[in-house]
């Protein structure tokens, strides 16, 4: 008996059709990760549109910040706001990293620019805002930690309100962690959060200084993480009285980057800083 095709021949049209197969694989493998790669360069230019310059100079404040993400697009989110009593400002940092975090980010700068900001709202009732904004996008899967300031240059004063945020830093002739007498929850967790509102004193020359738990998470090459005393110590190194939120937000950059590996980011990193010109500053 002899077959129609002896066995080489028909193992050659197997190895064949697998090769064609694992080409097609390729080619939509391919096709797929170019068409993420168009979505997430398309979602860092959205967010980038959105989110307010690297520095900023108002009648009575001065502002910078430093940001680094751990993907295409990120999770930390700042805004601002002025109206004719108070100056605004939110950071936030969603669950994560990538687009579910981005979303988030996105969801809450939407609502952000639909509240009616010259009826004086207070930190809190915009936090409720938020938090509903983020509960409704989430499904409680993907949360924000955040932080609102109501700055009252006038009145040498911030009301600040924290949603299970990292502690900002207050800087005058010390370095003091601001630590709210209440610590809300996350935004997302539930739809009826309720949040609360800390007042502070915030004098001409005073600074403060927020940042998201990326910093912490920053390595040395040697494996060790930025602890908190190292940050306070690197705030303390980098601060002068007569510079602006711009050079100190880069001594802080120069001490913290020095012995770390800042090619990749283990989580996006997010440091804000904002300076009282006080109520006497000049337009």
């Amino acid at each position: 008996y002899q077959p129609l095709v002896d066995d080489t021949a028909i193992e050659e049209v197997i190895k064949e059709d697998r090769n064609k197969t694992n080409l097609e694989n390729l080619k939509n493998i391919n096709a797929e990760y170019l068409r993420m790669k168009n979505e997430l360069e398309l979602t860092n230019y959205l967010q980038k549109s959105y989110m307010p310059p690297p520095t900023l100079e108002t009648q009575y404040l001065s502002f910078a910040r430093l940001h680094g993400a751990a993907s295409e697009a990120t999770g930390d989110l700042w805004f601002h706001k002025r109206t004719e009593a108070f100056d605004y400002f939110v950071i936030g940092d969603a669950t994560g990293h990538g687009l579910s975090a981005a979303l988030i980010a996105t969801a809450v700068y939407s609502a952000l620019n639909v509240i009616p900001w010259s009826d004086g709202k207070l930190p809190n009732e915009i936090m409720r805002i938020l938090n509903y904004a983020v509960f409704k996008t989430g499904q409680s899967k993907v949360l924000m930690t955040a932080l609102v300031l109501q700055i009252d240059v006038k009145n040498d004063s911030v009301l600040l309100c924290n949603a299970s945020h990292e502690f900002p830093f207050k800087i005058d002739e010390s370095v003091e962690v601001i630590v709210p007498g209440k610590n809300g929850k996350r935004l997302g967790e539930s739809d009826s959060s309720e949040y609360e509102n800390e007042k502070i004193q915030f004098k001409k020359g005073d600074i403060i200084v927020c940042h998201t738990d990326g910093i912490f998470e920053m390595k040395s090459k040697s494996g060790k993480s930025v602890s908190e005393r190292s940050y306070i110590k690197a705030l303390k190194s980098s601060h002068q009285k007569d510079q602006s939120p711009f050079e100190f937000v880069e001594k802080i950059k120069k001490v913290i980057t020095s012995s770390s590996d800042s090619s990749e980011l283990p989580d996006d990193t997010t440091v804000v800083v904002i300076k009282s010109k006080g109520a006497d500053a000049s337009a």
